[in-house]
């Protein structure tokens, strides 16, 4: 998966360098940023009610990831205590749910910073609320600055 997260930022800063911005490519945003959120966590056919439940989650996250998400009210609307949820992510794999719904943000940050008309601070429209912590996230998990990433584009 992080082959592909490259290839699609290679992509559209590849493109993106030689266009200026359209309404069509702003229109697109949205459908990349969810294209690559989609991708960016692989989701196995669920065996059991645990990874069922994590799939569940996963979803909810993906799609409430601007939102404050809360462990404890995602846990109660599948019907699970936090701890269970926890044990669920940690048996299909998966890190916590919290790193999961980090690294949900982070990869829709990117691709708002890759399709070009946002800034830095724009881009925490990701969910993401704390600028330093975003950076130094940013940074470990894609190996660059988001000003790098933004810089890439132009």
């Amino acid at each position: 998966m992080a082959r592909l997260r490259l290839r699609v930022g290679s992509i559209l800063t590849a493109d993106m360098a030689d266009h200026t911005v359209t309404a069509q490519v702003a229109a697109s945003e949205d459908i990349i940023a969810d294209l690559a959120i989609a991708l960016a966590a692989p989701d196995q056919m669920p065996a059991s009610a645990g990874r069922r439940r994590v799939a569940q989650a996963i979803s909810l996250m993906r799609d409430r990831h601007r939102e404050s998400v809360m462990l404890a009210s995602l846990a109660r609307e599948l019907g699970c205590s936090c701890r269970s949820l926890q044990a669920a992510f940690h048996e299909a794999g998966h890190a916590t749910p919290q790193d999961v719904l980090a690294g949900i943000r982070l990869d829709a940050a990117r691709i708002r910073l890759l399709s070009g008309g946002h800034s830095v601070t724009t881009s925490l429209d990701s969910g993401i609320s704390h600028l330093g912590r975003f950076a130094a996230a940013y940074r470990r998990r894609f190996g660059e600055r988001p000003a790098q990433t933004l810089s890439a584009r132009t």
